[in-house]
């Protein structure tokens, strides 16, 4: 299946080493870094668009490709360009791939920090340490911005990292999808508490039409599990501190329906299936089936 190249996002550098698009090798460091950030930010967000998942798809930062082509004179301007390989097997949200996704959250973290807003919904705290170190290696005087398409560049100073750095030293907002046995139920104030292995106790409230599935996962505690999903607010250390929403309560009296580690997904079939095929035959395929598949496969007329 083809693959193309397209631009996820923009790196700028200013100051006196960077006049007529002479890129200082310096800079070299933050495109690196910029690399791993987009790569560790794909991936927290393929999991959160996969809660079921527990495991990357195979070869996941083999199949990313970061370059660029050439520097961009005023300042010096790095058009950094990505390349997915079977990226059938990585979609996220609205068949959105995730190293695009990746690159605009980088963009939209840096922008909170330079507007002092929350942090993006998606932006997970793991990645706050490599955010904050982006652009410290560059020497006094040298200027660092991002830009993605559509939006204006935002700057990476110290001041951004500072801010992102703060945020190492506060509560902060996660999201909960947890599995565990229920300790105890409450049924005069519909609680209930549940061990897992994460946070050894969370109590949470039931709605009326759960308790019987609470009353029995307690009765059944060797073998029954429940599963929680929500959100919540953990402590610097990734402690619970507790429970703001939930959004997902279900209870197996077996015990939780165990997937296979080794058991390939339908994006990990697919893909192997695709691999198989020939090249030539690839090549075969329309060059806008994508948009015309009713033609192809029913012969409609596109009018």
């Amino acid at each position: 299946m083809a693959e193309e190249w397209k631009e996820i996002a923009r790196l700028i550098f200013t100051g006196d080493d960077f006049e007529d698009g002479i890129l200082d090798v310096r800079a070299l460091t933050e495109i690196q870094s910029f690399r791993r950030i987009v790569q560790a930010t794909a991936k927290t967000l393929w999991f959160a668009a996969h809660p079921d998942r527990r495991q990357l798809p195979d070869h996941f930062d083999e199949s990313i490709y970061l370059g660029f082509r050439g520097i961009q004179p005023g300042s010096a301007v790095v058009p950094i360009e990505a390349r997915v390989k079977n990226p059938e097997r990585l979609r996220l949200w609205d068949d959105q791939d995730p190293v695009s996704l990746a690159a605009r959250l980088t963009y939209d973290t840096f922008d909170a920090a330079r507007q002092q807003n929350d942090l993006p919904r998606r932006f997970k705290r793991r990645l706050l340490p490599d955010y904050a170190k982006l652009g410290q290696e560059l020497p006094e005087g040298m200027g660092f911005c991002i830009a993605v398409p559509h939006r204006s560049p935002v700057p990476v100073r110290q001041a951004e990292r500072d801010w992102l750095a703060a945020r190492l030293e506060q509560d902060y907002e996660d999201y909960l999808d947890v599995a565990g046995r229920v300790l105890s139920v409450d049924v005069e104030k519909k609680t209930l508490a549940i061990q897992t292995d994460q946070d050894r106790r969370i109590e949470i409230r039931y709605a009326p039409d759960q308790e019987q599935g609470a009353i029995g996962a307690l009765a059944a505690y060797q073998t029954a599990q429940v599963r929680l999903r929500g959100e919540c607010v953990r402590t610097p250390s990734g402690d619970l501190r507790k429970v703001t929403k939930m959004t997902g309560l279900d209870f197996f009296p077996e015990g939780a329906p165990q997937r296979s580690s080794n058991a390939p997904s339908i994006e990990d079939r697919i893909a192997e299936i695709a691999k198989g095929v020939p090249d030539a035959e690839w090549e075969k395929l329309p060059k806008d089936l994508s948009q015309r598949l009713d033609f192809y496969l029913y012969g409609a007329d596109d009018s």
